[in-house]
């Protein structure tokens, strides 16, 4: 008993060694806190990225500068350092997002100017002037935390900042020049203008004939001769003089592009001595209704299904023909011609590593004089056909040895198949190849992997990509030594704990039967005695003394107070609730169980002469 108990124990303590909440690690080093060091970027590397925004700003660049300056955003620094590298990019980005600004407020100013509007762009100026003051304010502040990284990384970053601060100058000497000019036309009084614009048509095919006529006079009446008018028309401008009368003329052709309508209008702007004479003008808008035929395309694809690496025939007709067709397929474009009557047809190559699905072949009419652009698309459904995997895994496994996987690859007519299999194991990832359809695998089991089923998936990748993937589920069951040992050890234990319990209590039972005569009531026949002696002829029997004595107590107990010892009972258990019924013979019962209990528990054991005499003493009493 005592040698199969250690062995049971032995066997939980290797489990716990072997679970894999349990296994040793190496334990993490304790580094001293005086040991780390932050590490810095290299000086010429940060110098490199703000000599790159630079340039880009001394270019105009401006924003390809900011797509520059965010890749110092991914730098690393320590904490106090990177706060000065983060103001000095704020700073930076905000310099050139005014400068910007201020840029676009000239621009504008510009167009405003042409159509005489002097007051407005005055106002959009001064609007770009307090921003550039404020860009240079942004500039340098910048240059002061570029010297403080200089001193403290040794990385000249302040090219970027210097480079800010010359387009700041140069932007607001532009913005304030044009201030002046601007301010001092406006104080000398100039003299309004009229300009007008017609045209003989309303709506036009594309790229056809137009006139243009129109004057410019001044507010009294007076007619401009000899000064420049820009006509402007869908977004292309022509110059054209005015002659006597204030009055010019003009015919151009339509651009050819085909959107609904264009717009026609005038613009004169003062030159020369006319600048301190006469305000600028803009004539009314016009429109011109383009007009131009969208042809019909009808398109088929032959076949409609085809598998990566194959090629499929596109054909259609474009009625009326244009100029051409453009063939596009993922992104990949072809041009072709049209015949005579407009049909079309092109050859088109399915990519190899296409995924099955649904493809749209898009087709494209080039314009050509009135014929204008059309479009049009087709689908083509690229399939692959299926790939079967049979595999051949042990259902039952053992924690920490190894076994085959096997199996065989096919099309679904059972023609081998060549390609990757990728083996999904709980524990582990592991690749082989099928060589002629057939693969196999040596698997190992991790020592401390827990009992128990586990899923292994198997993923087959044919090499000819007109194959479908194939995959497949299989279930093992893992069974861990260690594990099982402790099982085992325990459940040993416990039944030898439970057997002792249950002999004991089959020796009383018996022993009770015994003494009254009577017999078992588990089947007829069979009488419930206790493991010990053994007769010829195989009924055992009681040869304990004490046991017998013990249970004419037990018997006097019932008769005289009607307590019994109940099979479910501990010998505790049955003394407390005699003892209550006793009264004061009560103690001298609790008195003689607990020497019985030691009779049959311990070692030491209690003589029957002894113990009957307890018992006679305590039967005395309790006829008393």
């Amino acid at each position: 008993m005592k040698i199969t108990a250690a062995a049971a124990i032995i066997a939980i303590a290797l489990s716990l060694f072997y679970h894999p909440l349990c296994a040793a690690s190496s334990p993490p080093r304790h580094v001293d806190p005086g040991e780390i060091r932050d590490d810095l970027p290299d000086p010429l590397m940060l110098a490199s990225i703000y000599a790159a925004v630079a340039n880009h700003i001394a270019r105009g660049n401006l924003s390809e500068a900011l797509k520059e300056l965010s890749k110092a955003g991914f730098i690393y620094l320590p904490r106090d350092l990177a706060i000065i590298l983060e103001q000095y990019n704020k700073l930076l980005s905000q310099g050139i997002d005014r400068v910007n600004f201020s840029k676009a407020s000239l621009e504008k100013a510009g167009k405003l100017l042409l159509r005489g509007m002097v007051v407005d762009a005055i106002r959009d100026l001064e609007k770009g002037l307090t921003e550039i003051l404020a860009a240079n304010i942004s500039s340098r502040e910048a240059h002061r935390n570029a010297e403080e990284i200089k001193r403290r990384l040794g990385a000249d970053v302040g090219g970027a900042s210097r480079a800010l601060e010359r387009i700041v100058s140069e932007t607001y000497s532009e913005i304030s020049a044009e201030i002046k000019r601007l301010e001092d036309l406006e104080s000398v009084g100039l003299e309004s203008t009229i300009l007008t614009i017609s045209i003989n048509v309303s709506r036009a095919w594309v790229g056809s004939p137009v006139e243009i006529v129109g004057s410019l006079k001044t507010s009294s009446g007076d007619p401009l001769e000899g000064r420049r008018v820009m006509i402007f028309i869908g977004g292309v401008n022509i110059s054209v003089n005015t002659e006597v009368g204030g009055y010019y003329r003009l015919e151009v052709s339509l651009p050819t592009i085909y959107i609904p309508r264009i717009s026609v209008y005038a613009v004169y702007m003062p030159s020369k001595s006319d600048e301190l004479r006469y305000r600028g003008a803009v004539s009314e808008e016009l429109y011109i209704e383009l007009l131009y035929i969208v042809p019909d395309i009808s398109l088929s694809t032959i076949p409609d299904r085809v598998r990566p690496g194959e090629s499929f025939v596109i054909e259609g007709v474009v009625d009326p023909p244009g100029g051409g067709v453009a063939i596009t397929f993922l992104g990949r474009s072809y041009g072709v011609d049209l015949s005579p009557t407009g049909s079309f047809a092109a050859k088109v190559e399915v990519p190899g590593d296409v995924r099955e699905g649904f493809y749209a072949v898009s087709v494209e009419v080039y314009p050509r004089g009135f014929i204008g652009p059309a479009s049009a698309s087709a689908k083509i459904y690229v399939y692959r056909d299926p790939s079967v995997i049979e595999v051949k895994i042990p259902r039952i496994v053992i924690a920490g040895l190894s076994y085959e996987v096997s199996g065989r690859a096919a099309t679904a007519e059972g023609q081998p198949l060549d390609g990757g299999v990728r083996i999904e194991l709980p524990w582990a990832f592991m690749s082989t190849a099928s060589y002629g359809g057939v693969f196999r695998a040596e698997i190992s089991t991790p020592i401390g992997e827990a009992t128990g089923e586990k899923v292994v998936r198997i993923v087959f990748m044919p090499s000819a990509k007109i194959y479908r993937e194939a995959e497949i589920e299989e279930r093992i069951f893992v069974i861990n030594p260690a594990y099982v040992a402790a099982l085992l050890g325990f459940a040993y234990v416990t039944m030898r704990i439970s057997v002792g319990s249950i002999a004991i209590t089959l020796r009383n039972i018996a022993a009770l039967l015994q003494r009254r005569g009577g017999k078992s009531s588990i089947g007829e026949g069979v009488e419930i005695q206790a493991p010990g002696d053994e007769t010829a002829s195989g009924r055992l029997i009681v040869s304990d003394e004490v046991v017998l004595i013990f249970y004419d107590l037990v018997e006097a107990v019932r008769r005289t107070a009607g307590i019994e010892l109940l099979p479910h009972m501990t010998l505790r258990e049955y003394g407390l609730e005699a003892s209550k019924a006793l009264g004061g013979a009560g103690q001298s019962l609790l008195r003689i169980l607990k020497i019985y209990e030691a009779h049959l528990y311990s070692p030491r054991k209690t003589s029957p002469a002894e113990f009957k005499a307890l018992v006679e003493e305590f039967l005395k009493s309790l006829a008393k």
